[in-house]
Parts: structure tokens; C-alpha cells; sequence
């Protein structure tokens, strides 16, 4: 089971965001829990991963006792920053204020399902920036296929 598809609402003057039924339900059949790690992703979105997702970034960072100077000072951002949040009973999240404020998501947002997790974007960025990957379609593809075709060559090899 994945978390597709966007979705456009408003956040509450309480910071809440309800996450839609279709992710949920989603979420459910992925057992994913009602808890979640928001952290401020590498595209500038607000990040929201389920506690399964979360652990496997958790190991990949623990590959090493003594790890890369690169890899503890991006560790160190990523769990300062990383605060925990959980689902109500009405299906809403709410979201640290420093953390909208930070990623310029306003009250109206965008809502993505991205496989293993869920991006809030502010509704006109990711407007502006979906329209413009829809044009730069098959560039994106390409270069995906490059890199899981390395990915794979990497594991084989």
C-alpha cells in the first residue's frame, strides 16, 4: 500500500490540518499508526512520516558508531528539528507553528502522498512547481530511471 495522490485544504487558525480520508484510509491499511515525525524535507516541504518510515531513517544513520562528519551534521539537523505529532480522533494533525513558518506553508496547502510518507506544500508553490515538472515530464523520468537503474546495478553488482 502507498500514499498517493494531492489534495488541496486549509489549515485552521489552530494550526490542525485534517489529513483526508483517502490517506487515512491508506495509513490504516498500512498499519502505520496514528503518530508521525514532522521534519522539514530537503525540498523544503513540511515532511510527515509514519513511525515505519521514520525507523528506516533511523537506520541508515546507525550504519556506523563513528560516522561521517557530513552524516552527524545533517543527523543533527534532521533529529533537532524532527518534532513528534499524532492524529486525533478527527482525523487532524497539528502542525508546530515554527515548522509552517520555516517551509512558508501558509493556510492554504497542498497535501501529497509520496509513497511512504506525506509532504504539506504551500497550494500556490506546489502549483507553480507541478506545473512545471508536467513540462519537464519525460527529462524527470529519465533521470528517475537512471538512478534506480543504478540503484540496481549497485545491489546486483
Amino acid at each position: 500500500m502507498a500514499l498517493v495522490g494531492q489534495f488541496f485544504r486549509t489549515i485552521d487558525t489552530k494550526h490542525r490540518l485534517a489529513v483526508p480520508s483517502e490517506l487515512r484510509e491508506a495509513l490504516e491499511r498500512m498499519q502505520a499508526g496514528d503518530r508521525f515525525y514532522a521534519t522539514q524535507g530537503p525540498n523544503d516541504a513540511l515532511w510527515l512520516m509514519p513511525d515505519a518510515t521514520f525507523s528506516e531513517m533511523v537506520k541508515a544513520f546507525k550504519s556506523s558508531l563513528l560516522p561521517n562528519q557530513k552524516v552527524t551534521e545533517y543527523s543533527e539537523l534532521v533529529f533537532s528539528q524532527t518534532r513528534v505529532v499524532e492524529l486525533d480522533k478527527n482525523g487532524r494533525v497539528l502542525l508546530p507553528e515554527e515548522m509552517l513558518v520555516e517551509t512558508g506553508v501558509g493556510d492554504e496547502i497542498a497535501i501529497l502522498g509520496m509513497n511512504d510518507h506525506m509532504e504539506v506544500w504551500n497550494a500556490e508553490k506546489w502549483k507553480k512547481e507541478a506545473a512545471e515538472r508536467r513540462a519537464r515530464k519525460k527529462e524527470l523520468m529519465e533521470r528517475a530511471m537512471g538512478v534506480m537503474e543504478e540503484k540496481r546495478m549497485n545491489t546486483e553488482g
